[in-house]
């Protein structure tokens, strides 16, 4: 619209405009003379033109606003000739379904994860159009649902570099991914475009990983090929735990959910083992009785390793009780492959290669176990107790044991095992004054809380309960004659 208004302009001149709808509105001035512009929107405050503007441009709402056309103040001139040109239009939303200059994309929504979200083109996503229509340059695999797998053959080849994505809509489980290359070799990654754009949950150059995914969404899986590529064979599964049957991505699967039972959540309980039957037999470690101390438990038993192992680990278990606390020994042989005997307690774990010889107390569960990386078979393990070094007695707030003199030195890796009782909260110091050699220093409460320091003195908070002091040569002698002393001042 343009008004032409030959009437001089002195100062300043209003004119009223009615607005039908919000709209962006454009207003241009010329005249013969010097003038500007100013808009007011229908409350009276002035919204643009502030300064001496020929042209203005704002966002106005209904019902109408005023122009004020303006003429210079300091002197006596006067415009004429006034022409005004007045625009309306659509003003700029995102959502609105129109594509404006600060926009990527208008999908008529402000919703995300649908490859447009806040006018802003989505990772992986491609989108034109009014309202845009957004898509994914991917290969659409689907749902991927409780006890389900996803699988898809791509017989479309792939050169070095080249990318292949594949989009899936995942549930809140745990599943397993796998892509097999033919020909050649590929990376994988698995994409969530939500809530952060192109956020990497993993990869892996194998073509096979397992995630527990929690939020229900669209994944992305996307094949990146380092070498040609003929084919491509992609299968995503899901876990559907407790149905019975020993599915890729679980560790056993005894037909339930119930926790506790050897087999939690199709994972096995710690110290439980689980054989690969469908359902899962999962058994805890042999109960040996009581061991007291001077008596020794022989285990002589053929050892079955289920499947192939890659790791150390404890094959078999079997579990005793002390009758007071003790000096723990074991030691044993194993035909096949290479083995490790193993001590597990409440508080702490060893291997060796040769004999392990830990301090444990009465009134807990320890462990005897073999550790094998092969098929070792024929297992002989013996478990020995004896009595602790020493006994230090009792301890209190504002009081120290007399101090222990060792008359003999401590070879690398031989250990001394001191027990003392802490009749209340307190905090202990241990000082284990040794004339040559730095010992290698360690306390274990018969709550469970243990520390381990190298060096002859260390300070921790304890009590009230039984203390086991260990002091050990690290990589030299000990020399006769170091001296301990544990004293307890207050929390």
């Amino acid at each position: 619209m343009d008004v032409v208004d030959d009437v001089p302009v002195p100062l300043r001149r209003a004119y009223r405009v009615l607005l039908h709808e919000p709209a962006l509105v454009h207003v241009e001035a010329s005249a013969v003379g010097a003038v500007s512009v100013a808009l007011f929107d229908s409350g009276g405050t002035m919204v643009a033109g502030a300064g001496n503007d020929l042209a203005v441009d704002v966002v106005l709402g209904a019902p109408s606003f005023d122009l004020v056309v303006r003429a210079p103040t300091d002197d006596d001139a006067q415009a004429t000739g006034v022409v005004l040109h007045l625009e309306a239009s659509r003003p700029p939303v995102c959502g609105d379904g129109f594509i404006d200059a600060d926009e990527e994309c208008d999908d008529g929504s402000l919703a995300g994860y649908d490859g447009c979200a806040a006018c802003r083109v989505e990772a992986l996503f491609t989108c034109s159009g009014e309202p845009s229509v957004c898509v994914p340059p991917v290969v659409d695999l689907g749902t991927l649902v409780a006890e389900s797998s996803v699988q898809y053959n791509d017989v479309q080849g792939l050169t070095a570099g080249e990318q292949r994505i594949y989009r899936l809509q995942a549930p809140w489980d745990c599943f397993a991914v796998s892509v097999a290359s033919i020909g050649g070799d590929a990376t994988v990654q698995l994409l969530d475009v939500s809530p952060v754009p192109d956020a990497s949950i993993t990869t892996s150059s194998s073509g096979a990983f397992f995630v527990c995914y929690h939020r229900v969404g669209t994944l992305f899986v996307i094949v990146t090929a380092t070498s040609t590529v003929t084919s491509l064979a992609v299968e995503v599964e899901s876990e559907l735990c407790g149905n019975g049957w020993l599915e890729r991505i679980e560790e056993c699967d005894d037909g339930n959910e119930v926790a506790g039972d050897g087999c939690s959540g199709c994972r096995v309980d710690w110290l439980w083992r689980c054989d690969t039957a469908e359902p899962s037999a999962c058994r805890q470690p042999e109960d040996l009785g009581g061991l007291g101390i001077g008596e020794t438990l022989v285990i002589d038993e053929p050892l079955v390793v289920d499947g192939p192992l890659y790791i150390w680990r404890f094959e078999e278990m079997w579990r005793f009780s002390l009758a007071a606390p003790a000096r723990v020994t074991v030691t044993g042989t194993a035909s096949g492959g290479p083995w490790l005997p193993g001590f597990l307690t409440q508080y702490r774990d060893g291997t060796s290669s040769a004999p392990l010889t830990f301090a444990a107390f009465d009134g807990v569960d320890s462990y005897a176990g073999i550790a094998v990386y092969g098929d070792t078979t024929d297992v002989h393990l013996e478990v020995s107790a004896d009595a602790l070094d020493a006994d230090l007695g009792s301890l209190a707030v504002g009081q120290s044991t007399a101090p222990l003199v060792e008359p003999s030195a401590l070879a690398p890796g031989e250990a001394r095992y001191y027990l003392l009782h802490v009749v209340e909260a307190a905090t202990v110091t241990v000082s284990a004054a040794t004339p040559v050699g730095t010992p290698l220093m360690a306390a274990y409460g018969d709550s469970g809380d243990w520390s381990e320091w190298l060096g002859d003195t260390e300070s921790f908070t304890f009590g009230p309960g039984r203390l086991i002091v260990r002091v050990a040569a690290f990589d030299s002698a000990l020399s006769a004659g170091f001296e301990l002393v544990v004293s307890a001042g207050p929390p």
